[in-house]
């Protein structure tokens, strides 16, 4: 799996441009076109995908949803969550889902 700084040292830029390229971050000092193309073009080139793990420990937000229901015994409630998440706008999730059984206590 490439790494940003691989993509980065193959575009002979520095990270912090190439993260902000892939991301589409704006910057206070313009990246031109032609650095744009040659940071899209290393991380095609090397098959990158951000790493949303390695993101989960930067910024400090996992944008994990975990439903933990009794029976999923309708495709329905499935589908809600999943529909719920999409509103959402949450970019990068990870969708769990454990049944859990019920005690006789």
């Amino acid at each position: 799996m490439a790494t940003l700084n691989q993509v980065a040292e193959i575009a002979r830029v520095s990270v912090t441009t190439a993260s902000r390229v892939l991301n589409n971050i704006p910057s206070a000092i313009s990246i031109s076109e032609k650095t744009r193309k040659k940071v899209l073009k290393a991380s095609e080139k090397l098959g990158y995908q951000a790493n949303i793990f390695a993101r989960s420990l930067r910024t400090k937000r996992t944008n994990i949803i975990g439903a933990a229901t009794l029976v999923l015994d309708h495709v329905f409630h499935v589908t809600e969550v999943k529909l719920n998440i999409e509103r959402g706008n949450i970019r990068d999730s990870l969708f769990l889902n454990k049944e859990v059984s019920k005690s006789n206590d």
